[in-house]
């Protein structure tokens, strides 16, 4: 994590604004948490350290009755809505948290100048800017990603295909410390989803009914 100075603030605020207008305010609820942290603990330097994957950790804690139960078949547990969201908002950050989006979002970057940003930021000084802001603060950048790839999931969930899967095979689901795989490379659809969550059980989540994953 790296400290936020006085004139990047308005900075990550319009970056905010240009990668979900939508969930702006709820983007920039997380930004004011994680300032005010940093200023705390600037003399507490081991808890800035941890600061980040402390929130990442409070999302996995929500997943330590959840997936036993899922490894075990029993899905009927994700229809208690609080389950759902919690799980969802699961998915969302683990499928962000990869070495692909970061390099799929930094080699994008030459394309940011071609976007009017904000009227009064067009100059090439500012979007010069603008860029050494997203590189240096990805930390945050890629916790905004997760949090609104959540937020698509649960506001979706009535129209997605939401599909339990039971591995009937002698080949074993393989299973990882970031297990959450984009079905892009497959489907062609970068939003759908397979969560292989134990040898013999998974999840998939799909935009089309008629999308074949296997």
């Amino acid at each position: 994590m790296e400290h936020i100075e006085n004139y990047e603030d308005l900075y990550i605020k319009i970056i905010l604004k240009f990668i979900s207008d939508s969930n702006y305010e709820i983007n920039l609820h997380y930004y004011n948490s994680f300032k005010a942290a940093l200023k705390q603990s600037d003399s507490v330097n081991n808890w800035k350290i941890n600061l980040l994957e402390n929130y990442h950790s409070k999302i996995e804690g929500k997943m330590l009755k959840v997936l036993p139960q899922l490894s075990n078949g029993d899905f009927n547990i994700l229809e208690n809505s609080d389950y759902f969201k919690d799980f969802m908002n699961f998915l969302g950050h683990q499928a962000t948290r990869t070495k692909d989006l970061k390099d799929s979002s930094f080699s994008k970057l030459n394309l940011w100048p071609r976007f009017s940003l904000n009227e009064n930021f067009r100059d090439e000084k500012d979007i010069d800017i603008l860029l050494s802001v997203f590189r240096k603060h990805w930390w945050f950048f890629s916790f905004v990603f997760g949090q609104n790839y959540a937020l698509n999931l649960l506001t979706n969930c009535n129209i997605d295909i939401h599909i339990p899967l039971i591995n009937s095979s002698d080949i074993s689901f393989i299973t990882s410390d970031s297990p959450v795989v984009s079905l892009k490379s497959i489907t062609g659809n970068g939003k759908d989803l397979y969560f292989p969550i134990s040898p013999k059980f998974g999840y998939v989540i799909l935009r089309d009914i008629n999308t074949k994953f296997f």
